[in-house]
């Protein structure tokens, strides 16, 4: 998201604008490793950002620094993809890049943030899957889309908030018998920087 005239708007960020974000990602999950003890017994979930896909991987290397085996890694910034579809590709270069790492940190979990659409979710699941990762995700959408006067475009499934709820766990749970359980495409990120991981 960003703030323009002192509003937020969800819109991508500039590279170079994004740095000081990822930098504060890092030192983010810095704080909250060295604060386990208080936080215990409450799971760790140390979150990346990025505006492409090897900006996001410079900033998942530096907050899996501070992962433990068993903290979660998570996916921040995609809850705009169901709105700004053309993201995809960026979506599927920086899965295909983070996961790998995830892997090799020893963790075994990863959630994305606010992610409702069937595509990204089952091409994560069944790359995840490749690499031994459970995944998660949540939303408010299956409750408030169903607050909306035109539910169909809202995306509400069903028109009673239990129900529209009661859906999108049945589909999650069954998301590998579906159309969208498949290998994402692979698509090399679009810039042309050395990054070392």
């Amino acid at each position: 998201e960003t703030w323009v005239a002192g509003k937020r708007h969800k819109r991508r960020w500039d590279i170079k604008s994004a740095d000081t974000a990822v930098r504060e990602t890092v030192d983010a999950a810095a704080y909250l490793a060295s604060q386990r003890a208080t936080l215990a017994p409450r799971q760790l979930i140390l979150s990346a950002q990025g505006v492409d896909a090897l900006q996001y991987a410079e900033c998942a290397a530096g907050v899996l620094q501070h992962s433990l085996p068993s903290d979660w890694f998570g996916f921040g910034g995609w809850c705009i993809i169901g709105r700004s579809k053309s993201l995809l590709p960026v979506f599927w270069q920086t899965i295909q890049l983070v996961l790998p790492m995830v892997k090799i940190a020893g963790l075994s979990h990863v959630h994305i943030f606010g992610v409702m659409w069937l595509p990204p979710l089952g091409g994560l699941l069944h790359l995840a899957n490749h690499y031994g990762l459970t995944v998660s995700t949540d939303s408010t959408g299956p409750v408030l889309n169903c607050t909306w006067k035109d539910q169909k475009k809202s995306g509400a499934r069903m028109p009673y908030w239990r129900d529209n709820v009661k859906w999108w766990v049945d589909t999650l749970a069954s998301l590998r018998q579906s159309e969208h359980y498949k290998a994402p495409p692979s698509i090399a990120p679009a810039r042309q920087e050395m990054m070392d991981l």
